[in-house]
């Protein structure tokens, strides 16, 4: 077979119509492949690239601390990336439609072939409603596993504008920890390990699992305890010790009616459970309150703040 003859065979293989909903299967299921089907590979990887930057953006959008700003961000994202799909599905299939009519080639447009295709699409698009990417992927194992964003709820909002001006809201670890400030969480810290006297742990609310709580470790499981002239005193030795040496725990002016820390009370931490206390002492919500914390509940360690941008560094 001379040259000739295997050109005029390659050219007649590529002159084969295409099928332009069959365009649209493959445009849905890969980015840009429905492009390449009708030869127009130029405009696939353009529109690779664009969906490249686009996710890219997303997850910038995503990582805004400001909660109704980042929800309305994405609603007008959501509308965008609808009409988007649409007018690039539009375009694979007038592509596919033009690559025919360029080269006078006749697509059949019989029922079994439309019947297939519209088949192929169905499926892909019910794959599509539970496909993962593989970057969100990775960060779902990551948050579930290792690393964790916690912000601290602000209760001040609806304060501002309040005519009644009612005391600010510190929270429980005020000043270490202020009200929207946005932690990183260690999840893998406690794998082989219990706390240590002082880490900042967090943890699901023992009364209510729903929620999650940070506070800092007191008491190990068998130390007796006893809070006393503002201090907390482990095993008859006060706590004194960095960070201990500037926190203040006054709970004559605590808000809640609380089981242990009483004047002159001692107790014994029991095994497998944590003493927890906020630094706010007096406004905190914590194992003087509601008892002892199970280690089962530690879900990680508070370690950095990184937002606000003025406040970012490492939490003691």
């Amino acid at each position: 077979m001379d040259d000739s003859v295997a050109e005029s065979i390659e050219l007649e293989k590529a002159a084969k119509p295409k099928s332009p909903w069959f365009a649209v299967v493959l445009a849905f299921m890969i980015t840009g492949l429905g492009h390449f089907y009708a030869r127009r590979f130029k405009r696939g990887i353009g529109f690779i690239v664009f969906e490249f930057l686009a996710t890219i953006a997303i997850f910038c959008i995503i990582s805004i601390p400001d909660l109704k700003f980042t929800m309305g961000l994405v609603s007008l994202s959501s509308i965008i990336s609808i009409l988007y799909l649409v007018w690039y599905l539009r375009d694979t299939y007038s592509c596919t439609k033009s690559y025919n009519e360029v080269n006078q080639l006749k697509y059949s447009r019989s029922i079994k072939r439309f019947s297939l295709s519209l088949i192929a699409f169905m499926v892909v698009l019910g794959m599509k409603c539970f496909y993962i990417t593989p970057g969100l992927a990775v960060a779902l194992f990551v948050k579930h596993n290792y690393l964790e964003a916690f912000h601290i709820p602000d209760f001040n909002y609806p304060q501002k504008y309040s005519i009644l001006k009612p005391e600010p809201y510190e929270g429980a670890m005020f000043p270490c920890i202020k009200p929207d400030d946005r932690l990183l969480v260690n999840k893998i810290a406690y794998q082989n390990q219990i706390p240590a006297m002082g880490d900042l742990v967090v943890f699901k609310y023992p009364v209510n699992p729903i929620d999650s709580y940070v506070m800092r470790v007191v008491g190990l499981p068998g130390q007796k305890l006893e809070i006393k002239d503002q201090q907390v005193w482990v095993d008859g030795q006060p706590l004194i010790e960095p960070p201990f040496d500037t926190i203040q725990y006054d709970y004559t002016r605590i808000h809640y009616d609380i089981k242990y820390g009483k004047s002159g009370q001692r107790f014994t931490v029991p095994p497998n459970h944590l003493f927890v206390l906020g630094d706010n002492a007096g406004k905190s919500n914590d194992s003087t309150v509601w008892g002892f914390l199970p280690l089962e509940n530690v879900t990680g360690k508070a370690f950095k703040i990184y937002w606000p941008p003025e406040r970012s560094g490492p939490l003691y």
